[in-house]
């Protein structure tokens, strides 16, 4: 004889869809301040901290860095000019020479952990375990400061003596972009493709992609912009060096995107180097109810490109430790789907 199972009635009910709180993905702004036994400060919402603060000796020894950029792993990389190295320096803070013998001033990291260095009008390409090879020559007496990818893998190059900017393919071969700058001496991209060139005479000018160039935003009298990078937001960080003798201290300025600008931090050495660890995309929740036949009703999630879960009402389900109800509470109008 064939027992029969009677399973209850199980009826699943969506509450609400909303994006995650953009408080919890912030950025982190990485800068590099000082000249021997440097260190390198994080900013976050919490305010700043160091994030790597160089040794007295050793293979970390941090001595005048010239420019940083993160891969997609989070790894730093920094242009150690004082010592003629390139520093690796993981999340958690710990640095190895990742190449050496160098005489490079900035670098770049693709999307793929490449790390290009530029020498003089040379740039180097290294793959991910340190090994080197040439990428390209400009074939004139250069001096890159600034280095800058696109979307499509082409690399920007900017010379500030020459008052050029120079653009290679994936492949290595050079093209002059511009040549009637006033000492370019950072370069950016926003998320639409648009290049930011940032020069000597505290202007910030933006090209679009068929370099159609205006003047986006001035930084502050006296301020040398040496480097630049965008958050996830749109927003633009420029490092200032200031004028030490002027009484006006190195900085850094952030520029909305209308080119409307504040400073962001001050007080710091040279800073050379600039980067930003760009925060996860927003996540879509779901919110639902799961009620089964006998009176028990759970309350739970679900995230888009994850899979279901159904929790306790209290289980924290966000990233940054918010309370699901009050992400709820917070969230549902305006973000429903």
């Amino acid at each position: 004889m064939k027992t029969r199972i009677i399973y209850p009635a199980i009826t699943a009910t969506a509450l609400a869809f909303f994006t995650e709180p953009a408080k919890c993905r912030a950025d982190d702004i990485f800068v590099t301040t000082g000249v021997s036994a440097a260190s390198i400060e994080e900013f976050n919402p919490s305010g700043g901290v160091t994030f790597y603060a160089s040794p007295s000796t050793g293979q970390g020894y941090l001595s005048n860095p010239t420019s940083i950029a993160l891969d997609g792993a989070d790894n730093l990389y920094v242009n150690n000019y004082g010592q003629a190295n390139v520093l690796k320096i993981n999340s958690s803070g710990a640095a190895t020479i990742f190449a050496s013998g160098l005489n490079s001033w900035s670098l770049a990291v693709d999307s793929f952990g490449n790390v290009y260095v530029s020498e003089g009008s040379n740039i180097e390409k290294f793959n991910q375990a340190g090994v080197g090879t040439p990428f390209a020559n400009s074939g004139q007496n250069y001096f890159f400061t600034s280095l800058a990818f696109d979307s499509s893998g082409n690399l920007f190059a900017a010379d500030p003596d020459a008052g050029t900017i120079e653009k290679f393919n994936t492949s290595g071969a050079g093209t002059i972009l511009q040549s009637s700058f006033t000492s370019p001496s950072a370069l950016a991209f926003d998320g639409a493709g648009n290049l930011y060139v940032a020069s000597q005479n505290n202007t910030i000018e933006k090209f679009n992609p068929s370099g159609v160039g205006t003047v986006f935003a001035n930084t502050g009298p006296y301020s040398s912009p040496v480097s630049m990078a965008f958050d996830s937001e749109g927003n633009l960080f420029v490092g200032c060096l200031g004028n030490v003798g002027g009484g006006v201290s190195g900085s850094v300025e952030e520029f909305n995107n209308s080119g409307v600008g504040s400073v962001f931090a001050s007080g710091l050495e040279e800073p050379y180097g600039l980067a930003i660890s760009a925060a996860p995309e927003p996540q879509r929740w779901s919110l639902w109810t799961l009620s089964i036949a006998g009176g028990l009703t759970l309350f739970g999630n679900y995230r888009r490109g994850t899979h279901s879960h159904f929790w306790p009402t209290r289980r924290r389900a966000s990233h940054c430790h918010t309370d699901m109800a009050a992400i709820v509470n917070t969230n549902f109008s305006g973000n429903q789907l």
